[in-house]
């Protein structure tokens, strides 16, 4: 007798059950597994990227990676300083330079959101006294000009550089001007100080814990510090300290003899270099930053005095007596340029340890600074930004940038291979970064580094996870 199957009839509604359960969690198992595979992708990458590192002389580099609309994976390379050696973490901090401009631009869009600001009217008449020099008074530059880059204003960084170089929306010019005269606006129209603004506007918003247009000071342990060649750091100090040695060579050996109008005349002309030197070098970068600048011409001015002293006590051990009594001060000199000029030219491997750039009230041009991930909530919430939000301009494209980008209200924007992408990088002495987002797939990159060839690894990374021809990203 042949035992028929028959179907009972809670096995339909089993069978139904089973393919409803598949039908909703398929999908989740599938993005799990993707989410898998991106974080899989960049711990693969751990050895090239220590590589590339060393290759560019590069010390650190801080990466998370987005996908799927999320943070995926957040690593740390190599180490904060490269002769106090602290190992890069997540939670370590980065001066992002001009990746601050498009936190800034986020921000003054969110402002104009809440009725705070007008993205069309004239920034002046939020103003008491005109920032604009006399000749520029009647030109009106609006808020989308600036985050667009089209005010006309100046990528420069001397304070008094208020005029315009083109019109107002005419065309692009990378400027950095321009949001240091919104910053100038917004200061003055929300009575407080520009950090505090972006607090409440961008850092609270999108819990970026780690983020200040000021650095935190307190906690240098979790700090990065930039890195510069030898060459970078001590080639602008040449200039004062080879007139110093002039006038420490000309005075040596002249002690017994009488001041000369001639002599005197040429003390007078250094001290008027140097006057000039101090002067225009406050109104170009600042009292804080030349501060800085100052004492590390200090440091090499003490060097130089030794190297100088040094040729000194080889001339006496190993000279003639005629040599001594003829060159002393010539040869002397030439031991001073010989070493100094060794330790800039001959050793460009050698890497110089810079902090941050020293601001007091923040700049949101350029002193930015955050960790990776909290880098990363800010790219996630421009590729989730509300249609009706005016955040959603960052990533529209409003102006022509070259034949392959085009910006948006605070971001460079292009088309690549997995397609549309914004993006922005950021370019201080030592310190280079990248924000890289792909809205279509919620795909995402932020690099920070702390190296003068970081932008080369922010790249080259960018390329190993996303491809050769993803993105073609423009800097100015």
């Amino acid at each position: 007798m042949i035992k028929r199957w028959r179907k009972s009839p809670r096995t339909g509604w089993q069978w139904l059950l089973a393919l409803l359960i598949l039908s909703v969690f398929s999908p989740f198992a599938s993005e799990v597994k993707r989410t898998a595979d991106w974080s899989s992708r960049l711990a693969d990458l751990r050895i090239d990227i220590l590589q590339l590192l060393e290759e560019e002389r590069v010390p650190g580099a801080s990466v998370a990676l987005i996908a799927n609309h999320q943070i995926v994976a957040l690593e740390g390379y190599g180490v904060t300083n490269r002769y106090f050696p602290r190992q890069i973490t997540p939670n370590t901090v980065f001066e992002v330079a001009s990746v601050g401009k498009a936190v800034a631009a986020y921000g003054a869009l969110t402002l104009v959101d809440r009725g705070v600001l007008d993205l069309d009217q004239d920034l002046a008449t939020y103003l008491e006294s005109p920032w604009l020099l006399d000749q520029n008074q009647d030109v009106a530059i609006s808020l989308r000009q600036v985050l667009s880059h089209s005010s006309g204003l100046s990528n420069g960084v001397r304070i008094d550089d208020r005029h315009l170089y083109s019109s107002p929306g005419e065309l692009f010019q990378y400027s950095g001007m321009g949001f240091i005269y919104l910053q100038a606006v917004l200061e003055h129209h929300l009575d407080q100080a520009i950090n505090a603004t972006m607090d409440g506007a961008v850092f609270k918003p999108l819990s970026m814990e780690s983020a200040s247009y000021l650095p935190n000071l307190e906690s240098m342990e979790s700090v990065a510090w930039g890195h510069l060649p030898v060459t970078a750091v001590l080639h602008p100090v040449l200039v004062p300290v080879s007139f110093l040695l002039a006038l420490v060579t000309y005075w040596s050996g002249k002690k017994k003899e009488r001041i000369t109008p001639s002599r005197m005349g040429f003390v007078l002309i250094l001290l008027a270099i140097g006057i000039a030197f101090i002067f225009h070098g406050v109104n170009v970068l600042g009292s804080d930053l030349f501060s800085a600048f100052l004492a590390a011409y200090a440091v090499v001015t003490a060097f130089s005095w030794l190297a100088f002293r040094l040729g000194g006590v080889l001339l006496h051990i190993f000279g003639t007596h005629s040599a001594m009594r003829k060159f002393h001060n010539p040869i002397r000199m030439l031991w001073a340029v010989t070493i100094v000029s060794v330790l800039i030219y001959a050793t460009p491997s050698i890497q110089a340890p810079v902090p941050g750039a020293p601001v007091r009230n923040g700049v949101l041009a350029w002193s930015l600074h955050s960790t990776a991930e909290d880098l990363a909530k800010f790219t996630l919430a421009i590729m989730n930004v509300r249609p009706d939000s005016h955040v959603d301009q960052m990533t529209q494209v409003y102006i022509q940038v070259s034949p392959d980008n085009h910006w948006g209200l605070g971001l460079g924007l292009g088309r690549g291979s997995q397609g549309e992408y914004f993006f922005h990088t950021g370019d201080n002495p030592g310190f280079k970064a990248l924000i890289l987002g792909f809205p279509d797939t919620g795909s995402g990159l932020v690099v920070l580094a702390n190296g003068d060839r970081g932008a080369v690894v922010a790249e080259g990374i960018a390329r190993q996870l996303f491809g050769e021809k993803a993105f073609n990203l423009w800097s100015p």
